[in-house]
């Protein structure tokens, strides 16, 4: 019969707890940090619907894109990001063809605008699917791809955060969207998680 193996060390622990001020039970984990919370409000072009619904699955995919480590060079976020309020419409600008077009749609109230056409993002370009401002209070997005609604959300917000393209296949600032391009380096992170 065996007899259980104590450590020398936990029973003096044990048997001297106030005088070495050492507990019974471990020490609690670190306490996980806070998400940062950015709050969007959500508005639409008349002719181009989009539902509470469908904004909060949009930013809840974008969320999860950037919480997650999504292979060697990806760093985990403590972002999350939340539609606030009701969605807003407005009646112009529906297409994005210029300078003037793009200035209207950033003065309009609330940071997310969704179009019905981008052409123009800093030059003239047809069927751009987002365009913001670098740093920036606005992004200008059409509808897209269901599946890659968040990332291109989540791209867009990294330019309001101050962030440029970055040439990696995988990164949510590469130049183009893609379901693989869900990485975010360090200082990218940093920019998401500033308030």
């Amino acid at each position: 019969m065996s007899r259980p193996v104590f450590s020398v060390s936990w029973i003096l622990c044990v048997t001297l707890l106030g005088a070495l001020g050492c507990s019974k039970n471990p020490p609690p984990p670190p306490p996980v940090p806070q998400a940062v919370i950015h709050q969007l409000q959500v508005n639409h072009h008349i002719a181009i619907p989009i539902t509470e619904a469908e904004a909060d699955q949009i930013l809840g995919d974008g969320t999860n894109v950037i919480q997650t480590g999504n292979g060697p060079g990806d760093v985990p976020c403590q972002v999350e990001l939340v539609r606030t309020g009701g969605i807003g419409t407005f009646p112009a600008p529906r297409f994005i063809n210029s300078s003037a077009d793009m200035d209207a749609a950033e003065l309009l109230p609330g940071q997310v605008q969704v179009v019905d056409q981008i052409n123009w993002c800093g030059g003239f370009s047809p069927n751009i699917i987002g365009c913001a401002s670098v740093p920036g209070n606005s992004l200008v997005v059409v509808r897209f791809n269901h599946a890659l609604e968040g990332i291109l959300w989540l791209h867009e917000f990294g330019h309001n955060k101050g962030r440029n393209h970055r040439n990696d296949p995988n990164a949510v600032m590469a130049p183009s969207i893609a379901a693989t391009r869900t990485h975010v380096n360090a200082t990218e992170c940093a920019a998401y998680e500033a308030p």
